[in-house]
């Protein structure tokens, strides 16, 4: 049984509501009959500092196993994490020549990636992305976000062969999205959407709130993930209007705003903003399948852990040099924004067995090159969190090559990425997701394409 709510506030805003078990659910259903899957996909560019990104041994994942390494700002969420080495780029055209475009169009469709006129900058790939065809299932367009430096490039989200799905660096253009104004094709808002942002849209459906809160149905549960559910709203709005140089309330001039969300100086900012939209968008429902891109195609800025820009030149002077402690700090800043999306996601707490928002979708980190010098295309380091409701395994780092330490010997058996990308799908009960994007071809290694992983499953 799938429920979905919304308050309709003032001037016609819409605003959906989170699940609630007790309220707003038909008396007869039950928690475990609604739906809250999703998967939402993370995806660093350039490859990591191999040395101290992996923790420090297979098994159980502990604080000591990651402390110093790329990992440890996941410390906190490592009882909900699975470290999966072992994937690589089952289907590779330009392994040297070709490796940014083909490994971001390959990260989520798992398809062979064409080069027209060779370049990779206009890589395509021939099949749609993991992320379109879950929302599709679900009646709905995948959620694409990225964070600055703008970058021209194929991206991670794929409608179908050689059609990208764009994704959107500014929070305020999406903040608006999914909470509309009241602005029909024949009406115009009662306000515009400077002032509207700093009224908040809690004020404008204020007397439903007060009559929901009010009603004795409502369980504690309930009532305290609808009160943070709107303090994660408010939060958003108020960062949107502190860190997001907005133009004066002139509708004409917001509408055609662009701002500066492109600008390499608010990578320390966007992350946290469209962390904070994930988790609204999977919260509410609204959206099922959703991506975040932490910079574009080939990553030529250079960032300290904060996130502040230092300068650029970071593709060849730190990652094709192997400047260590700038791919460390690089890596641990990646680690940081995923730890801040995993506890946007956690903060949702429902009341069946304790579970948070988290614990019922796949929330996927991925690095789609290897070492960061050569970028290669095995060892691929993988980060998958929460269990899809108790279908995955969590709190370990499990190796899919056990036994093969010899570099050439694991890219030859290197496991597809089709693999992870089919068990993710058929655990979400998405049909048509086995097997995904295999066909019958085999790598150069001879591993099937086709398949799924039963080492991470619970």
């Amino acid at each position: 049984m799938q429920r979905r709510f919304f308050l309709k506030g003032l001037g016609g805003t819409l605003v959906a509501l989170p699940y609630m078990e007790s309220f707003l659910l038909d008396p007869k259903a039950k928690a475990a009959d609604v739906n809250r899957s999703f998967a939402i996909f993370v995806y660093q560019p350039m490859g990591p500092e191999k040395g101290s990104w992996w923790p420090k041994a297979t098994g159980a994942l502990t604080r000591d196993s990651v402390s110093g390494r790329g990992l440890e700002p996941l410390s906190d969420y490592l009882d909900k994490c699975l470290i999966v080495r072992g994937l690589g780029h089952g289907l590779i055209n330009k392994a040297n020549s070709g490796d940014h475009g083909e490994a971001i169009a390959s990260t989520l469709t798992g398809a062979k990636v064409d080069f027209p006129g060779n370049q990779e900058w206009i890589a395509k790939a021939k099949a749609a992305s993991l992320d379109h065809v879950i929302a599709r299932y679900y009646n709905s367009d995948s959620l694409n976000l990225i964070v600055p430096p703008k970058a021209d490039g194929p991206v991670l989200s794929w409608a179908g062969a050689d059609s990208q799905n764009q994704p959107e660096y500014n929070p305020l253009t999406i903040y608006k999205r999914l909470f509309p104004n009241g602005e029909g094709t024949a009406t115009k808002p009662q306000m515009d959407d400077k002032a509207a942002l700093r009224k908040g849209v809690n004020d404008l459906i204020r007397s439903q709130v007060k009559t929901i809160l009010a009603n004795p149905r409502i369980s504690d549960a309930d009532k305290k993930r609808f009160e943070l559910h709107l303090q994660n709203i408010r939060d958003l709005e108020n960062q949107i209007l502190t860190a997001v140089e907005m133009p004066e309330s002139n509708r004409k001039s917001i509408q055609g705003f662009s701002g500066n969300a492109q600008d390499k100086n608010m990578r320390s900012v966007t992350p946290k903003m469209h962390s904070d939209i994930l988790a609204i968008a999977a919260a509410t429902g609204m959206r099922r399948a959703m991506t975040l891109q932490l910079g574009p195609m080939t990553l030529d800025s250079e960032y300290d852990d904060n996130g502040l820009y230092v300068k650029d030149g970071f593709h060849d002077q730190s990652s094709h040099a192997n400047k260590i402690d700038t791919l460390k700090k690089v890596d641990r800043l990646n680690q940081k924004d995923f730890a801040y999306l995993l506890k946007a996601l956690s903060q949702y707490k429902f009341e069946d067995n304790g579970k948070t928002l988290l614990d019922y979708g796949v929330t996927t980190f991925v690095i789609s090159l290897g070492l960061g010098q050569n970028h290669s295309r095995y060892d691929l380091p993988h980060i998958i969190a929460g269990s899809a409701n108790g279908k995955l395994a969590q709190g370990k780092y499990i190796d899919l090559l056990p036994g093969v330490t010899n570099d050439s010997d694991r890219s030859q058996k290197r496991i597809p990425i089709n693999r992870l990308l089919s068990t993710i799908g058929t655990v979400l009960g998405v049909p048509g997701t086995e097997n995904f994007n295999a066909g019958n071809e085999k790598t150069s290694g001879g591993v099937a394409l086709a398949g799924n992983l039963p080492q991470i499953l619970a």
